[in-house]
């Protein structure tokens, strides 16, 4: 609210924006439930106020990032130069093709360069994640730094729980529903360059890797009630009792919903062919529902009454099964904000 007064002076806009704040929420059970928290989580003027909130927390990053980053390049890396000068000076074939292939595990440059950081910050809402090209020392400092600003200056407290510093090295991150990794080197592949005036062929960068995190699908999964680990250890599909009751339309309905918010949403992941495995076990799951529904022996009884795509015989609509899954980068996010919301029921 003292944000929003620093720019806005309607006083009935502030008092419905106070209000707000302070309606509550709705439970199940019908009763109101009034909280201190902050911004209703699902609310339409959630987004809004966190931008406005989190503005500050930009600004700050933004005027960090213009003292932090330095240097123009790495320095070149004296293990690499030291092997292409034995290349240089070496006339023997074998030896030749052994310091080739050793060269192409090593950087051009110095990966830990002093004199070289960077540092890039994205936010989405009330997550963001901050990348470093530096020292495990610059990570530390930094996450302090902004804890600090979203304490002090934003009235707000860094979720110690789910803030990692972490490399990626070896490492990945989960940001906005997706796994975020870097590339193996690959000493196999190599591009063509030209440095001072001689074309080389090198390894090629390694780049990010964005895929859909199929371990926590899976977890969202079995807390929906659409599987289930049987006692031994094995994940496998079951039916949906609470949409039982529905008909044969409205239950290809609901599972279709699934299918189409997962595949909407990952539509840019590297790993979406791992998605199959999830779309069989929610077609699996609609089978053993509708077998029950209509007191068929098993799932195998209800493919073969309403054939492979579960066809329901008034409205003949289908089970959606893609043909192929075909990675788009376009980055939209087709109506779907949050990956696992398409699991959930409301």
């Amino acid at each position: 609210m003292n944000n929003l007064k620093k720019d806005i002076g309607d006083p009935l806009f502030l008092q419905y924006v106070s209000k707000y704040l302070k309606a509550g929420v709705k439970t199940k059970n019908g009763k109101i439930k009034y909280t201190d928290v902050g911004t209703p989580q699902g609310g339409v003027l959630s987004p809004l106020l966190a931008n406005i909130v989190l503005h500050i927390l930009d600004e700050y990053m933004e005027k960090f990032k213009e003292k932090f980053d330095i240097g123009k390049t790495k320095r070149d890396n004296p293990a690499y130069s030291k092997i292409r000068y034995q290349i240089i000076k070496t006339e023997d074939e074998k030896l030749l093709r052994k310091l080739r292939m050793e060269l192409r595990k090593i950087p051009t440059r110095y990966p830990m360069d002093p004199n070289f950081k960077r540092v890039e910050y994205v936010r989405y809402a009330d997550d963001f994640v901050i990348l470093i090209e530096g020292s495990k020392n610059d990570a530390t400092m930094i996450k302090n730094n902004v804890k600090a600003v979203l304490d002090q200056r934003c009235g707000l407290t860094l979720n110690e729980e789910k803030t990692t510093i972490t490399t990626l090295k070896d490492g990945k991150f989960l940001f906005l529903g997706a796994t975020i990794k870097k590339l193996k080197k690959n000493t196999t592949y190599l591009t063509k360059v030209n440095r001072k005036g001689k074309n080389l062929r090198v390894a090629s960068a390694r780049r990010l890797l964005i895929g859909a995190p199929i371990w926590l699908l899976l977890n969202k999964m079995k807390e929906s009630g659409f599987i289930k680990q049987n006692r031994l250890g094995k994940t496998v599909p079951i039916s949906k009792t609470s949409i039982m009751n529905l008909s044969h339309y409205e239950i290809i309905r609901f599972y279709n919903s699934k299918i189409h918010g997962i595949l909407n949403f990952y539509s840019f992941a590297s790993n979406l062919n791992s998605l199959r495995y999830i779309l069989y076990l929610l077609q699996m799951s609609c089978a053993i529902t509708l077998s029950r529904k209509y007191k068929l022996a098993s799932f195998a009884t209800a493919f073969k009454k309403f054939g492979k795509c579960l066809i329901c015989p008034e409205t003949k609509v289908k089970l959606y099964k893609p043909e192929t899954l075909k990675v788009s980068h376009n980055f939209k996010n087709n109506g779907v904000t949050d990956p696992f919301n398409a699991l959930s029921i409301n």
